[in-house]
C-alpha cells in the first residue's frame, strides 16, 4: 500500500508486526540480535519492539534502519524504539 492510501488502525498494527517478523529474520542473520514486534503507540506514531533476552547481541537504532525505511512506507511519521531488558548480564 502507498503512503496516499488511509490504512485502519488495526491495518497499519498488522502491517507493522509483518514487517517486523521480516527484519528481525533479517537483523538476526546480519547481526546476531533478537526482537520481536511489541506494540504500536498511536499517540506517538510510534513501533516498539523488544529485544529478546536471549539475544546474543544488544538491538541497536543502526540495525533497525530498513525496518524504519519500510515502515515509513506505512506512516511517514512513525519513528522506530527499543524496549530493552532491564538487565544484561
Amino acid at each position: 500500500m502507498s503512503q496516499n492510501e488511509k490504512l485502519s488502525y488495526q491495518q497499519l498494527v498488522d502491517g507493522l508486526r509483518e514487517l517486523c517478523v521480516e527484519e528481525s529474520e533479517a537483523v538476526s542473520l546480519r547481526y546476531s540480535a533478537d526482537f520481536v514486534f511489541d506494540h504500536y503507540d498511536s499517540d506517538l506514531q510510534a513501533l516498539y519492539v523488544r529485544e529478546l533476552e536471549d539475544s546474543p547481541m544488544p538491538v541497536t537504532y543502526e540495525m533497525l534502519c530498513d525496518l524504519e525505511y519500510y515502515a515509513k512506507q506505512l506512516n511517514k511519521r512513525l519513528v522506530v524504539g527499543i524496549i530493552y531488558n532491564a538487565y544484561r548480564g
